[in-house]
């Protein structure tokens, strides 16, 4: 009998190691809470905790590390930008994900400089915002698609010397939607091993460290506008 409970905490143990955890701040308590039970209720995911402004958030996030951070951008004391800076400066493992109700497609740059991993509107559908958020905790960054967000990124920019074959180009796409690597290489037919690898040869190919970079170089690349 002893042994068997033994059994069923390392379990729960190994059950909890795969338990992301995620902070959400947010302004408006109602959108928060909602906001906690779809993400809870779809993914395997604890929202550890739901704070009202920067501040209260960012000493939440240093008293509890969780894996990712869902903020509003427009917050009572400071942006989402200046929430996301912080914590790229402290704990940069911390994915941020900005999940706001304005058009922010005018600072995209700058968030992308505070290493925002996600853009995510409001307005989107329930289904949306759960694929975006599990893509980031995926390792993937997600950002919108459309012609406001390329003007934003690229603005009158000349586009950056960038060489890539079709092969990295689709990649690129791929990733830029949102998609998982599991999900590359169901659509491509190809191992997760393989597109792992492929994908690291490729950012080393591009001379960036990371998917944040590779897409902020890649937005304002020659491919991008195709």
């Amino acid at each position: 009998m002893q042994k068997s409970c033994m059994a069923l905490h390392d379990s729960a143990k190994k059950g909890e190691l795969v338990m992301h955890s995620v902070v959400i701040i947010d302004d408006h308590p109602l959108m928060a809470y909602a906001t906690k039970e779809l993400l809870e209720q779809e993914l395997d995911v604890k929202v550890a905790a739901l704070a009202r402004n920067g501040e209260q958030g960012l000493e939440i996030i240093a008293a509890s590390q969780p894996d990712l951070l869902l903020t509003d951008y427009k917050l009572p004391d400071m942006t989402g930008k200046d929430v996301a800076e912080r914590i790229s400066k402290c704990w940069p493992s911390i994915k941020v994900v900005i999940f706001s109700s304005i058009d922010v497609s005018s600072v995209v740059p700058q968030l992308l400089m505070a290493k925002v991993d996600g853009i995510l509107s409001k307005e989107n559908s329930q289904h949306t915002i759960v694929h975006a958020v599990s893509s980031v905790l995926d390792g993937f960054a997600v950002i919108p698609r459309t012609v406001d967000w390329q003007m934003g990124l690229c603005g009158q920019e000349e586009a950056v010397d960038l060489e890539l074959s079709d092969k990295e180009v689709a990649l690129m796409r791929y990733i830029l939607d949102g998609n998982t690597i599991e999900q590359i290489a169901g659509q491509i037919h190809m191992s997760k091993r393989s597109v792992d690898n492929w994908i690291r040869k490729m950012y080393e190919k591009m001379g960036v460290k990371g998917r944040t970079q590779a897409l902020e170089l890649f937005l304002k690349s020659k491919y991008y506008a195709r």
